[in-house]
């Protein structure tokens, strides 16, 4: 015999192919018959400059003529993966899923749900880099400052300084926002809202300063009203009385969200809840008359605030169960705060200082003593009428099964042509330093 041997090719197992259920046997004729010289090799070996081919017994591949061996080994194996097969499609059928099961995950329904947190890029280049700055200086959840900021700057935006969503229906908004961070004691509510807001409380400093050195001589009576930009009193009595003197609006600052909120949608007979009303419409701005026995009547020629809130998810929870479907959480735009990042380095210095002077900018160009307005471009126009066409459509596909969700949907195409819409129109501007 030649000694060009590729590998030995071992005898097949002592076992017939009836042994396998559900194989049968093939022909002799269709295998052909192998003989065996008596070294125990092959008698046709490949060459030996040739590399031994890739081998699959499985797909019925091998390296020389099948030996009955290996057919049966492959045979076993299309009929076990066969098997498999069925018993697949058998519970497919069984729980009337249509997709395979190779597919499939299962979920797990006790996981704590983590919400997809608002993006840098979903606000103005400004906002952005100021959020990106703290959230690595801190290590917070960037969508706790990027929300903050938002509502920040649509507080300082004059409400007389409006856009025109729509001129052929007289459809103007004031840049105005409600929004509430909720998270953990650690998840850095206070210092997100903090960090947004601190600016406006300068601003508001100076104002009263200045007031205050015009009018210390004065007569109470004959005193100027108090200039304000921010407030933390959440009654109706003493928003009535700041918003009298200052129809640009203002920025409610409150810690206490779930008790607030739960105070107004409740039936009890608090303060709060008597004065429901006056909380739904302080939402949409505009002209407002109050009337009360114990205070007399007051005209309000603004009667509008945006709202900065913080709560926890066990304080919040306990008062959703009490909420009526159109009450005032489904006019609040909700950032549920994610874990911080404990490894969390960076200096936001610079980006805080640049943020305040900005924000001093937006306070003083959009100061106006009667109303301006700025309108949509065309392309902005399209989008919109398509986002607010969506919106509609999902009020009506969840109304019937889900009213609060539906309620919470409706009051989103409002929010898309309020603050959030007017702070990048204002950017332009202080982009392109026109006036």
């Amino acid at each position: 015999m030649t000694a060009n041997i590729v590998a030995p090719v071992t005898t097949p197992p002592d076992y017939q192919a009836s042994q396998v259920p559900g194989i049968q046997q093939p022909a002799q004729a269709e295998i052909g018959p192998i003989s065996y010289p008596s070294d125990g090799y092959p008698a046709q070996a490949a060459p030996a400059a040739q590399q031994p081919p890739t081998a699959n017994p499985a797909a019925g591949e091998f390296w020389d003529h099948p030996t009955e061996g290996d057919k049966i080994f492959a045979a076993s194996e299309n009929f076990l993966a066969a098997q498999e097969k069925a018993e697949e499609m058998q519970l497919r059928q069984m729980t009337g899923h249509s997709v395979l099961l190779e597919f499939r995950r299962p979920r797990d329904v006790l996981r704590k749900v983590v919400p997809q947190p608002y993006a840098f890029d979903d606000v103005p280049p400004l906002l952005g880099w100021v959020a990106q700055q703290y959230a690595q200086a801190m290590g917070h959840d960037q969508s706790g400052i990027i929300v903050a900021c938002v509502t920040a700057a649509a507080s300082v935006i004059d409400d007389r300084y409006r856009l025109t969503v729509r001129p052929e229906t007289n459809w103007h908004v004031s840049a105005r926002q409600w929004a509430f961070l909720c998270g953990g004691s650690s998840s850095g509510k206070s210092p997100s809202m903090r960090a947004a807001t601190e600016p406006v409380k300068g601003i508001h400093g100076d104002l009263h300063r200045r007031w205050s050195l015009a009018n210390e001589r004065k007569p109470r009576d004959e005193q100027a009203p108090a200039p304000a930009v921010y407030t933390s009193d959440t009654t109706i009595a003493a928003l009535s009385e700041r918003l009298q003197g200052n129809p640009r609006g203002l920025l409610m600052l409150t810690e206490e969200f779930a008790s607030w909120i739960g105070g107004i949608d409740s039936g009890n007979r608090g303060e709060a809840a008597k004065n429901r009303g006056d909380w739904l419409q302080l939402r949409d701005g505009g002209p407002h008359q109050i009337d009360r026995v114990e205070r007399g009547s007051v005209y309000v020629p603004n009667w509008g605030v945006s709202v900065l809130a913080a709560c926890t998810p066990g304080g919040l929870a306990s008062q959703m169960k009490h909420m009526p479907e159109d009450g005032l959480i489904q006019r609040f735009v909700p950032c549920i705060l994610g874990a911080p990042n404990i490894e969390a380095s960076g200096d936001a210095r610079q980006a805080l200082t640049t943020w305040e002077q900005w924000l001093k900018w937006a306070y003083n160009f959009t100061t106006r003593e009667t109303q301006s307005c700025i309108c949509l471009r065309a392309d902005a126009r399209v989008l919109f009428d398509a986002e607010v066409k969506s919106i509609r459509e999902l009020v009506v596909a969840t109304e019937e099964f889900s009213p609060a969700y539906a309620s919470h949907l409706g009051k989103t195409s409002g929010d898309a042509c309020g603050g959030r819409p007017s702070v990048p129109r204002l950017w332009d501007h202080k982009r392109r330093g026109t006036r």
